[in-house]
């Protein structure tokens, strides 16, 4: 047993020295342990742990190491003051003793006085070194534990104004450090008193706490308290019920601060408020629902596929054409319900709206697999993209047709039934002018008194113009109206052709494309049947040949019609008002009819210009 004196460890392998020193080390009130091997003295340190005061090392210990390597070990492990004892004095034996930290190097044989001197102040200057180093110690504590109070002051700082949600508890007894101001508001609990310095384990909280599944969260089991067991949590959701009734979510994630040997000395908490996230995510599924009721309930096929044709959505309306539910149509194509032809003409429209880049329409008949019955689609295919322009797909919308298509057909058999009526009627109509014409005709060709069959023949030719009239008005495309300048064209010509002299006379044209209805156009053809038939009768008597100008031109919203003759002209008296002729007389009345005017000019022929509005 080491005894409380200064305690020297004494290494040296000559069994007969060993004893003398210890002899004479003992005598100057010294407790002596003695070893022979550098080994042995390692194991001797280890075991006596802060009681060898000194060592005394002999450099050469025969077998084994020497004492320069038992003393190197010694060091690594221990602080104590060594003095090498040797009896070598040759440079390159104390050079091994330079590397290492020592309190002096003592020549054997050099007597007591010198040991026990060189031995005190060994323990002189060790204590002196371990007093500056204990000094410098406690200097550099305080500095390290004024930083660490620095520290945590920012720290604390740091937790209270970060707009993070946190919380801090300490170790031991767990208890509650921080709770900064936007955890307070978070949890409803601003106007509460504070409760910092509180144990974890004792805290009632006036919120409620709800996981993800609804379950209530027990204080044991939150995740602060779960950090405080070396457990970390990351982003588990939570459902805050304030005391003021109103809900807030939360993402929380805990860990425990542990210090360098692993023990536990805090945890923390922090929280994402993820309450505007999860109301729009409900606002989103409300939407979705909404428009898949929507969807469901329209009597349109409506479906949307990506650019592979792989079906992303449907309606229940579609789902009755494949029959089969959604979640069996998603993720398939056409060509795993319908035959391969109606497959390949669904992709080939596809394909031509991502290729046009905007929607297409087509008509396709289908079939519905759940009750087999036909149906006709006008289906629009739309290419939709995504925000960055990238095409997602195609939508389509397929609407049934079939009672449009049976109506059309029905419409279109009406109207080819219309067509024949029309036919037959106006074949009927011309052909009973006809004969009224013939009729008129035939009696003026009985005739032999010339006046007589000059009355009959102008009565041939008022109903020749009004045969024309109807054919053209029959023909137009317009309804109810006609060309001025194709029914004029053709009725003065018809006109001259029944009169004897139509070889000599020469008939001119000048007529502006305009459209009229048969209010204005059958008065208008009676006044050219008269005047033509008049200059036909008269202007050109005594003469070989002949010219007759018609012309026809729209201005300011009136029409103004001019006809002309070269011929011998009519005397200054006559007018239609007073003119001893029927003719004439009809050409002033379908004139006022007409709310016109008419002028006269005379001279070289004869000229009449009708201005009437249109």
């Amino acid at each position: 047993m080491i005894m409380d004196a200064t305690t020297i460890l004494l290494v040296e392998d000559e069994i007969i020295i060993a004893m003398l020193e210890k002899e004479q080390l003992e005598s100057q009130g010294y407790n002596v342990i003695h070893t022979a091997r550098g080994e042995t003295a390692i194991e001797i340190c280890r075991a006596n742990a802060g009681s060898i005061d000194l060592i005394l090392m002999d450099i050469d210990l025969g077998a084994g190491i020497d004492g320069a390597e038992a003393a190197e070990r010694i060091l690594a492990e221990s602080d104590v003051p060594i003095v090498f004892l040797s009896s070598h004095t040759e440079p390159e034996t104390v050079a091994k003793t330079e590397r290492i930290t020592s309190y002096g190097y003592v020549v054997k044989n050099s007597g007591i006085t010198v040991l026990a001197a060189s031995i005190k102040m060994a323990l002189k200057l060790h204590n002196a070194h371990k007093k500056t180093a204990e000094q410098a110690d406690i200097t550099d504590r305080a500095r390290m534990e004024a930083e660490l109070n620095k520290t945590t002051t920012l720290l604390e700082q740091a937790f209270e104004q970060s707009p993070v949600p946190m919380v801090l508890v300490a170790m031991p007894g767990a208890l509650i450090r921080i709770v900064n101001p936007a955890s307070r508001k978070l949890l409803g609990i601003t106007d509460e008193p504070s409760f910092i310095g509180t144990s974890l384990l004792d805290y009632v909280p006036s919120y409620r706490d709800f996981d993800v599944d609804g379950n209530p969260g027990l204080i044991r089991e939150l995740p602060l308290a779960r950090a405080l067991r070396g457990e970390k949590t990351l982003n588990e959701e939570h459902r805050l019920v304030r005391k003021d009734g109103t809900t807030r979510w939360a993402l929380v994630s805990g860990a425990p601060i542990c210090g360098e040997r692993g023990d536990i000395l805090a945890g923390y908490l922090i929280m994402t408020d993820i309450t505007g996230r999860k109301r729009a995510e409900e606002a989103l599924r409300e939407n979705e629902a909404h428009l898949r009721t929507l969807l469901d309930t329209i009597p349109d096929l409506v479906w949307l596929k990506d650019a592979e044709g792989v079906y992303l959505h449907c309606n229940r309306r579609f789902e009755s054409f494949f029959g089969a539910k959604e979640r069996d149509i998603v993720g398939k194509t056409d060509y795993d319900f319908v035959e391969k032809d109606l497959a390949d003409f669904f992709r080939r429209h596809d394909n031509a709206a991502m290729a046009a880049g905007k929607p297409t329409i087509n008509e396709e008949r289908i079939t519905f697999a759940e009750d087999g019955h036909a149906e006709i689609l006008e289906t629009i295919k739309t290419p939709i993209y995504r925000n960055d322009g990238r095409l997602i797909g195609v939508l389509g919308v397929g609407r049934d047709i079939t009672g449009r298509k049976d109506a059309d057909s029905r419409i279109q058999n009406l109207l080819e039934e219309k067509d024949l009526i029309l036919k037959e009627v106006h074949h009927r109509i011309i052909n009973n002018m006809n004969v009224i014409g013939s009729l008129l005709s035939v009696q003026a060709d009985a005739m032999d008194d010339h006046d007589l069959k000059n009355v009959l023949l102008d009565a041939e030719g008022r109903v020749q113009s009004m045969m024309l009239l109807y054919d053209k008005l029959y023909r137009s495309e317009a309804v109810g109206e006609v060309s001025v300048r194709d029914y004029l064209a053709t009725l003065v010509e018809e006109i001259v052709r029944i009169f004897p002299a139509r070889t000599q006379v020469k008939i001119r044209t000048e007529l502006d494309d305009i459209t009229l209805g048969a209010r204005t156009l059958s008065p208008l053809g009676i006044i050219i049947n008269e005047l033509v038939t008049n200059a036909m009768k008269y202007a050109f008597a005594g003469r070989g040949n002949g010219v007759i100008l018609v012309k026809a031109s729209r201005r300011n919203g009136r029409m103004v019609v001019t006809f002309e003759d070269d011929g011998i002209g009519i005397p200054d008296s006559v007018f239609p008002e007073g003119s001893p002729g029927f003719g004439l007389q009809l050409v002033g009345i379908l004139v006022k009819q007409l709310n016109g005017t008419l002028v006269i000019e005379r001279g070289e022929g004869t000229r009449f210009i009708i201005e009437c509005p249109i």
